[in-house]
Formats: structure tokens, C-alpha cells, sequence
């Protein structure tokens, strides 16, 4: 497709994350300081529905980031700036491949300190996320009985972004470091460090999901 506008929506609230799923379904988060997901006709903007995660205080935080699986038939939300104590935080995953209010299916833990970025591995049953607390790459296996928790550490400060191509073997995780911060490339197997760059020098850093691998994975961005 071209770059040129097919048509621009007033939604009466500014979006900050967008999905939109295998069968065209949009659904977008905003800067509302508690607020649901919204989901918006693909054509006109029209608001469809809106949904949270559930139960007493079910509103998302301002600034919820939007994943979807590879298939593009399950929506995974979670939220930025928010410091979880006592517990851990987590990650919602609704079923969108069909019609209707999308069901909850999944809420799947993480130790929460300033979340940044997160990316679904549904070939490996795994959620990886990256924590401006927290100086490494987080797995949390979202299949029957799994855990969460495992780091696959950098070797500098304040996770930054994440990047998973289509298919690949290898995470990219990138820490925000101003005098040394890294790309890294994780072994999606065993965790394994295969190689680092350091990208964040003399106060110049990499800001949050500022991180794009290509298809193939011979060129980071």
C-alpha cells in the first residue's frame, strides 16, 4: 500500500498503542490515566466496544502497550510506568479471532518495574519483556504450568526494547544505558548470549521500543 492517507479518524481521545488482528479488527489504548482498550471500526473510526481486565479496578494504566501472537488471533496487553510491589504484574491475552466482546484467556505474571517493551513468542509459549528496573530480558512461559521470572541478563543498565522477527531463533533485547547501552542477541532456546553492540554512548541513548530488526534479522534498527 501507499503512504498516502485512505481517511483520518477523530476518536476523541489521543491512541498510543494499535493493533490490528488477523480478521482486521482494531483495537487501540490511550493516554486516559485509568482507561479500557478500545476496539474502533477499521473504516470509519466508529467506536465498537470497549473492554479491560476485568473485575474491580480492571482499567488499564495510561500508556498500555498492545502485542498481538503471530497469527495474529490473540491481542496481549500491558502497561508502561507502573512499579508492582509485593507480587508480580501481568500480562493480559484476549482471543480476537472472532467476533464480540473478545474473552480474557490468559494473565500471564512478570516482575513489573517500569515495563517497556514486550514481545509474544507463540511457537515457544513465551512472553518476553524488558524493565527499565531491571537490567536483563525476562521470560515468562505462558503454556500449562509454566513460570516466570528467568533473566537473560545485559551487561549495562535499564532495559529499553525488544524485537522478535517472524520465525527467528534469536530475541533482540536492547538496554537504554547513556554510556553503554546495548543491542544484544539472545538465543531463543537456551538464553545464551551470541553477541552484544554497544550503541548508547556519551549520554546518547536508546529510548524505550526503539528497536526494529528486519525480517531476515541481517539488519538492526
Amino acid at each position: 500500500p501507499g503512504l498516502t492517507p485512505a481517511a483520518t479518524f477523530d476518536v476523541g481521545f489521543s491512541p498510543v498503542s494499535l493493533a490490528q488482528s488477523a480478521n482486521g479488527r482494531l483495537f487501540v489504548t490511550s493516554t486516559d490515566y485509568w482507561g479500557p482498550i478500545r476496539e474502533l471500526h477499521p473504516g470509519t473510526g466508529a467506536l465498537v466496544r470497549t473492554f479491560d481486565k476485568g473485575g474491580t479496578n480492571g482499567s488499564y494504566y495510561m500508556h498500555s502497550l498492545l502485542r498481538l501472537s503471530r497469527d495474529g488471533q490473540h491481542l496481549f496487553a500491558g502497561e508502561t510506568g507502573l512499579w508492582v510491589a509485593g507480587g508480580p504484574g501481568y500480562i493480559y491475552e484476549y482471543d480476537v479471532s472472532s467476533t464480540g466482546a473478545p474473552p480474557q484467556v490468559g494473565k500471564h505474571p512478570f516482575w513489573e518495574i517500569y515495563m517497556k517493551d514486550f514481545a509474544a513468542d507463540s511457537a515457544r509459549q513465551r512472553i518476553y519483556s524488558v524493565n527499565g528496573g531491571i537490567y536483563a530480558v525476562q521470560v515468562t512461559e505462558t503454556g500449562s504450568g509454566g513460570g516466570f521470572g528467568e533473566e537473560w541478563p545485559f551487561a549495562s543498565a535499564y532495559g529499553a526494547a525488544l524485537a522478535l522477527p517472524p520465525g527467528s531463533s534469536v530475541v533482540y533485547g536492547a538496554s537504554g544505558d547513556l554510556y553503554d547501552g546495548e543491542i544484544a542477541r539472545f538465543d531463543a532456546d537456551s538464553g545464551e548470549v551470541i553477541d552484544r553492540a554497544v550503541v548508547g554512548t556519551d549520554g546518547r541513548y536508546l529510548p524505550s521500543r526503539a528497536l526494529a530488526v528486519s525480517p531476515a534479522g541481517t539488519q538492526s534498527y
